[in-house]
């Protein structure tokens, strides 16, 4: 046991210092070179709790503390998403009915991303680990949380942009993709999150019921030039509201998933 620890430690010392130190080599070096020296930093950082996955379920971390935390960094960035549809907001001076419709839907669609994560699939949940099949879970919860995170912050810009259009522009093609493809991300990487769990797993035919409506904004792009730009934020708040309806049925959500959710915002002030 004690053999063990010490490896585990090691792996963990000299994984991450790596990283550590790549990093910081990187701030002192120029570009392009920079680029390449991060993309090693980030590398050495997602592979090493690879190295000592078949440690973990002997040695688990603790069940509620990095959930915590997880939960108070999407606090965090869904936070950063008010605050880009404010930007917006400030920027628009016609106020076309699009842009008054696009800003009400924004700051829904953060309010449901919020009510996903929490409640719908239990995001910042325990999280116990005491077999190799949960340890792996418990990995692939953890890392869904990096495409997870990207999408939250490029939505809430995609968002930004559309509400501070000027009266009678359409969303370029480019830009509408751009959205609705991290939007899909941020779907898919919330429901593999949700099949983490121990608890509530929905059947397959809801599973892929799910996962398909992950992609049924995908053809919106296309006629997103001919149609007012808020039509795209709001088909994406109504997706997520019927995910979150899904997502939902026929399992009961905690009481106290709301109280932990107010707990880490409290948590968050005190910090």
């Amino acid at each position: 046991m004690g053999a063990e620890k010490l490896v585990l430690t090691t792996l963990h010392a000299a994984g991450f210092g790596t990283a550590a130190m790549l990093w910081g080599i990187a701030a002192l070096t120029p570009a392009p070179e920079r680029f390449w020296l991060w993309a090693l930093a980030l590398l050495a950082d997602l592979a090493t709790p690879w190295l000592v996955v078949h440690l973990t379920h002997k040695f688990p971390p603790d069940s509620e503390h990095l959930p915590e935390r997880f939960g108070l960094f999407t606090i965090i960035l869904l936070g950063e998403s008010v605050a880009a549809v404010m930007r917006g907001m400030e920027s628009q001076e016609a106020w076309p009915p699009s842009a008054a419709i696009s800003a009400f839907t924004g700051l829904a669609l953060v309010c449901a991303l919020w009510w996903w994560y929490f409640d719908g699939v239990r995001g910042a949940g325990e999280r116990h680990i005491t077999s190799a099949r949960q340890t792996a879970l418990f990995q692939i919860w953890s890392y869904a949380h990096f495409p997870l995170y990207l999408s939250v912050a490029v939505v809430g810009i995609g968002v930004e942009h559309v509400i501070s259009l000027s009266p009678g522009t359409r969303l370029h093609l480019e830009d509408a993709w751009i959205l609705v493809g991290a939007a899909s991300i941020l779907m898919i990487t919330l429901q593999i999150i949700g099949w983490t769990l121990k608890q509530g797993q929905p059947t397959p035919m809801w599973r892929a019921l799910r996962l398909v409506l992950c992609f049924a904004a995908l053809p919106a792009p296309l006629v997103v030039t001919v149609l007012p730009p808020c039509v795209l934020v709001v088909a994406l708040t109504l997706l997520c509201g019927i995910q979150i309806k899904l997502a939902t049925r026929g399992v009961l959500v905690p009481q106290n998933n709301l109280r932990g959710s107010a707990k880490l915002v409290a948590n968050l002030g005190e910090s």
